[in-house]
């Protein structure tokens, strides 16, 4: 292995046969010490919970320690920044969403990373959003839930599961393509987010896939609609924005 694929062995999001080939390559110099996979967003997430999905296998596969170590804040930008400024041992691996590759160097101000300072390994999985609301919402479908934000423009908030994620644009872009005038509250994360929109504390929010399927299959929470290009098998009767026919979506698809 290179050098350079040594100081900047970085991922976007990982499958694990492409990684074990990486790392291995490194493993003979190596003193067989942990594997850091360094996360990017609070415990409870997709990312966190891909994380710990792979560990494991990841540890019996290559005889080494691999540790979920949490980074979470700025959309990824502190994990970033740690994995950049860590050892060139490859010890150290960004589990990230895309997003936070492709959406941070543009929404954030002085980074002191930028995506040259990573290489890509391999995309892991990929995952629409889902708008949910909470059952005291008097919407059963997308288009019920527009005509009633519209009647209550200026009223209502929007909950996203942080700033600079897809949760935030397409909440926006929402907003802008139908007018709906709300506000947008940003929680520190996924899990924060679920936890008021069950609560009813936050009435609705575009939020993560494997966050909102059994909440919509318990009617906790009603799933009105889904981002990507179809439907999902774990939810396949609500319909996607492609599906309605509206023109919303994000920069790009993934977790986060």
């Amino acid at each position: 292995m290179t050098t350079r694929l040594r100081r900047t062995l970085r991922i976007c999001a990982i499958s694990l046969g492409v990684l074990i080939g990486a790392l291995g390559a490194e493993g003979s110099a190596q003193s067989g010490g942990p594997i850091r996979l360094v996360v990017g967003a609070p415990a409870g997430g997709s990312i966190d919970v891909y994380s710990r999905i792979i560990a494991e296998h990841m540890s019996a596969t290559l005889g080494r320690p691999v540790i979920i170590e949490i980074k979470a804040g700025a959309n990824g930008n502190i994990a970033a920044q740690w994995v950049a400024d860590g050892p060139v041992d490859s010890s150290q691996v960004w589990v990230a969403a895309q997003s936070m590759i492709e959406i941070n160097p543009s929404s954030y101000r002085n980074l002191r990373w930028k995506r040259s300072d990573f290489i890509p390994v391999i995309k892991g999985i990929e995952t629409p959003l889902v708008l949910v609301a909470h059952p005291s919402v008097p919407a059963t479908t997308f288009d019920q839930w527009v005509d009633w934000a519209r009647a209550n423009r200026g009223k209502l908030s929007y909950a996203n599961y942080g700033p600079g994620t897809i949760s935030h644009f397409l909440g926006y872009q929402l907003d802008e393509r139908f007018g709906l005038g709300y506000t947008q509250v940003p929680y520190r994360g996924n899990a924060p987010q679920m936890i008021d929109l069950l609560a009813g504390h936050a009435l609705f929010g575009f939020t993560q896939l494997q966050s909102a399927v059994e909440p919509a299959r318990a009617d906790s929470l009603r799933a009105l609609v889904a981002s990507g290009p179809k439907r999902s098998p774990l939810l396949p009767e609500v319909p996607t924005l492609a599906d309605l026919g509206t023109p919303i979506s994000p920069p790009v698809r993934g977790s986060d």
